[in-house]
């Protein structure tokens, strides 16, 4: 082989290297994005995990909390301030009902009034 077929040969394998090259920096700067892309997600994967074992925690003590106060007794107390008002309610009604007929108790008799009033004028005149 000549030293021209040598020198094309050696063109042709500098080629050969700078494309290989560039494919390999090309799948390098892939794979730092993929590890880019791989820590941002593990960084929000951990934040999701505190935030869950947070809102876990919260639970817990919440949890706690009605077991100390006693969450049943909590709804029993809820049902006797329902009964109680809704008896209020039925002595208020029935308290409202008792004015409502002495008001038309009261007109009435006024009203009666004012007829036998009107009357007795009417039976002076004529």
């Amino acid at each position: 082989m000549d030293n021209e077929a040598k020198f094309l040969q050696a063109e042709k394998t500098a080629v050969k290297i700078a494309e290989t090259l560039k494919k390999l920096r090309s799948e390098t700067e892939s794979y730092q994005d993929t590890q880019r892309n791989l820590s941002a997600v593990r960084k929000d994967l951990t934040h999701l995990i505190q935030s869950t074992e947070d809102a876990v925690k919260g639970s817990q003590e919440v949890i706690s909390l009605l077991k100390e106060i006693g969450g049943p007794e909590i709804f029993q107390k809820l049902d006797d301030l329902k009964n109680v008002t809704s008896e209020m309610l039925q002595h208020q009604t029935g308290k409202i009902s008792k004015l409502k007929t002495f008001v038309v108790i009261t007109f009435s008799v006024s009203l009666i009034a004012v007829i036998i009033e009107i009357l007795d004028i009417l039976l002076k005149y004529f």
